[in-house]
């Protein structure tokens, strides 16, 4: 019987060369942001690596996750969770752009070490918010739920027709990020604000979270049966 690790090194050798997925990214910061990483990852140390990166983003998420919590003491630490959030989008949108920009990429080893990592990221990011004083379990479910079926949605597509979509219409990882950062700005601001729904008296945190979670779902099902419809086309039943 052959053991795991002999099936994943006999399918990575039948690929003779390994064509890494077409990128397809058109988010509104897309460009600038990707002059901008561009031009930090040139002025980078040579001992700051690809891997650091990816590391340092997770350490992000982790950040974010303990500052979410530490709002139960101070609302203050919104502020570190954002920090947190920032520190998450330049090492995970750096870390494979040094690695393209020093052309020392390791595709495979690569993508599997950056999506790993971010689902875990997010996982973090999620339960700190579903720990914090603002925002309950579900509406954290809500928003992570949705964001996974999203993710599953792209890395399917990435295995079928090598594309990974980074954007869905202006919308991307980056501009989700900026649009949590003011929004926790503005909580800080008016953390009274809410609304009672059916009895339920939602804080304007979980409101948004719910909102994302709606938009997400949507997107998802949407992106998933056009794609459907996409490869049924091109790859049509052959009868016997």
């Amino acid at each position: 019987m052959k053991s795991f690790k002999h099936q994943v090194v006999q399918g990575v050798q039948r690929q003779k060369e390994f064509v890494p997925a077409e990128r397809f990214h058109q988010a509104l910061t897309a460009k600038l942001e990707k002059h901008f990483l561009i031009a930090v990852a040139k002025r980078l140390p040579p001992w700051i690596k690809s891997d650091h990166l990816t590391l340092f983003a997770f350490l992000g998420s982790i950040l974010a996750c303990f500052a979410y919590y530490m709002t139960n003491q101070a609302l203050w630490w919104i502020h570190v969770a954002s920090l947190g959030i920032f520190i998450t989008w330049f090492g995970d949108a750096l870390d494979g752009t040094i690695a393209r920009v020093r052309n020392v990429g390791r595709e495979r080893y690569g993508f599997y070490l950056d999506h790993l990592l971010d689902m875990l990221s997010v996982l973090f990011v999620f339960t700190g918010l579903a720990l914090s004083p603002f925002v309950s379990l579900i509406p954290a479910m809500a928003g992570l739920i949705t964001y996974y079926l999203l993710a599953m949605y792209a890395y399917l597509l990435t295995y079928v027709a090598k594309v990974l979509k980074l954007s869905y219409g202006i919308m991307g990882p980056t501009e989700t990020r900026i649009i949590l950062v003011l929004f926790q700005t503005f909580y800080v601001l008016k953390p009274d604000l809410g609304v009672t729904i059916a009895g339920h008296y939602l804080t304007l945190f979980e409101v948004m979270l719910l909102i994302v979670a709606m938009v997400i779902g949507a997107t998802f099902l949407i992106s998933a049966l056009q794609t459907l419809i996409i490869l049924d086309e091109i790859d049509p039943l052959v009868d016997d």
